[in-house]
């Protein structure tokens, strides 16, 4: 713009966004309050003022108070104050007792506090008293959609839809009694009490509740807003302009209702209204039940340890007297392996080779004799021994038999070769009585003529147990049942022989050979251990 004589008076500002608003702060910057935020202009350059999201929306209007501090009157967020000293925001909302979010338009009076136009009446943001005060219809306005405002000396100057309204700021401001609150009834899973008194214990599943509460103000007939916390479970407070708030799935425990009523001029209740009530924990999370619990745990622990005891006792003495009777068996075994008869013919053997002068026949034979004797000894105090040291003194055993019996029957030994015999186990002396029976009962009946053959033979059935075989091709147990006469000791021999197996969880089969004449060929036992 240009005067007459052609003076430049205005400089043409070109912002990209509506302006709505414009103030020249004291620092001399302008600030532009448009569609799109808060600007500031200097320079030459538009740049934002500041870039918190609420300064981003529609600005509808800007004041400055004398300290400094910028207002600004937002479309949807409400009041910001901008210090102007740290540059940090201050919001008052609907939330903090404004009318609305929507501010149209600020105003500041003579005593700096900061006057804001909504549709929904006008409010005063007494920032010393830290208070807002509301006036709408209810104190006398014309409307409540108050599109301008502005005070003028001691005066509020309001433009509304109904026309224009004036009044006197000191007097509209006149402190007046609180309202009174009161707690009008409560809800219990949407069932009213009977009787609220001022402690109720409720059950775990009588946890949501809705409060009810009125205030009463004696200076306008508009109703007041509320400020409430349940105590014990929020730290928060909350204003609200329902005379309603509902808690829902509350755990159990002590709460605390408190509710203040706000006037319309901040002014809160002197007293708040309060609730007190307790919901139980289900009985299973009561301390006694918890209590009882943990008893019961310890007394079936209890018990149970000692019935574990019991059974490791009863396991320890069964196990006991196993090895005890195995024991007993075992050393009863090598008295028996020692059969009188045996040692009878030994002797007489010897005997017979000194009175025929073959002295070093007799000496060999005495000489396998005391070591057979030695090994017993040696191995009796074992319950186990390796495959090899047990062929050994049957190897010793089978040689005096033989030489005793001129050679009247071979001995053949077969060990699988997956077997290692140094290191694979067999309870101490447990095949000698059924090879000593082969040779007494198959071998020795048979016809002179013939030659007699025992096989030993031991292989692996799997990973845990052995195979053993002994086979002869004697007369057979039909045969020899019919010829042999039996002693006390080999029927003993041979029972305490089947009481270890049954210790040791053996298999014994005894297998008859027959040809195809059905004439006996022998005998065959299968020793499973």
């Amino acid at each position: 713009f240009t005067n007459e004589k052609g003076t430049r008076l205005c400089k043409v500002i070109i912002h990209p966004g509506r302006l709505f608003q414009a103030l020249l702060t004291k620092n001399k910057v302008l600030l532009l309050g448009c569609f799109n935020g808060l600007w500031k202009f200097k320079n030459g350059k538009h740049t934002l003022f500041k870039s918190e999201p609420e300064l981003q929306g529609r600005i509808n209007d800007i004041v400055e108070q004398e300290n400094g501090d910028i207002w600004v009157a937002t479309d949807k967020y409400g009041v910001i104050c901008i210090k102007h000293l740290s540059g940090k925001l201050e919001h008052y909302t609907l939330k903090d007792g404004l009318p609305a979010n929507k501010i149209n338009i600020l105003s500041i009076d003579r005593d700096g506090n900061v006057w804001a136009a909504t549709n929904n009446g006008v409010a005063v943001i007494d920032f010393k008293n830290k208070l807002i005060e509301k006036y709408s219809t209810a104190n006398g306005l014309l409307n409540d959609q108050v599109k301008n405002l502005a005070c003028y000396n001691n005066e509020l100057w309001m433009g509304t839809d109904a026309g224009i309204c004036i009044c006197d700021i000191k007097k509209l401001r006149i402190r007046t009694i609180p309202a009174n609150i009161v707690i009008s009834n409560v809800l219990v899973n949407n069932k009213p009490l009977k009787v609220v008194n001022n402690h109720f214990s409720f059950s775990y599943n009588q946890n949501n509740l809705s409060f009810l509460f009125d205030g009463l103000s004696f200076k306008t007939a508009a109703g007041c807003d509320f400020l409430y916390l349940l105590s014990g479970y929020e730290k928060n407070w909350h204003n609200s302009n329902e005379a309603k708030v509902s808690y829902m799935n509350l755990l159990p425990g002590n709460y605390e209702f408190i509710v203040y009523a706000i006037n319309n001029e901040g002014i809160h209740s002197k007293l708040p209204a309060k609730f007190k009530f307790k919901i139980n924990p289900p009985f299973w999370k009561t301390w006694w039940f918890i209590t009882l619990l943990i008893v019961v745990w310890i007394a079936l622990t209890y018990q149970l340890i000692k019935w574990r005891i019991k059974i490791f006792k009863r396991k320890t003495e069964e196990k006991n007297k196993i090895i005890k009777q195995l024991t007993e068996y075992q050393l009863t075994a090598i008295q028996a392996q020692m059969n009188p008869h045996f040692i009878f013919n030994v002797i007489s053997s010897i005997q017979n080779f000194i009175l025929d002068k073959d002295t070093d026949e007799a000496y060999d034979y005495l000489a396998q004799f005391a070591r057979l004797i030695r090994l017993i000894l040696q191995h009796s105090k074992e319950n186990y021994i390796s495959i090899e040291k047990e062929l050994e003194m049957l190897k010793i055993y089978i040689s005096l038999e033989q030489l005793r019996l001129n050679k009247k029957f071979d001995f053949v030994v077969k060990i699988s070769p997956e077997i290692d015999t140094f290191s694979e186990l067999l309870p101490v002396m447990l095949l000698q009585p059924y090879l000593e029976n082969s040779i007494w009962h198959g071998i020795m009946p048979m016809d002179k003529s013939k030659s007699g053959v025992i096989t030993l033979s031991i292989a692996k059935r799997n990973q845990k147990q052995l195979e053993i075989t002994i086979e002869d091709n004697g007369v057979g147990r039909s045969k020899a049942s019919e010829l042999r006469k039996k002693t006390e000791h080999t029927s003993m021999a041979m029972t305490l022989n089947q009481k270890r197996l049954d210790l040791f969880n053996a298999e014994l089969n005894v297998i008859d050979k027959y040809d195809e004449n059905n004439i006996a060929t022998g005998t065959m036992i299968e020793l499973v251990i």
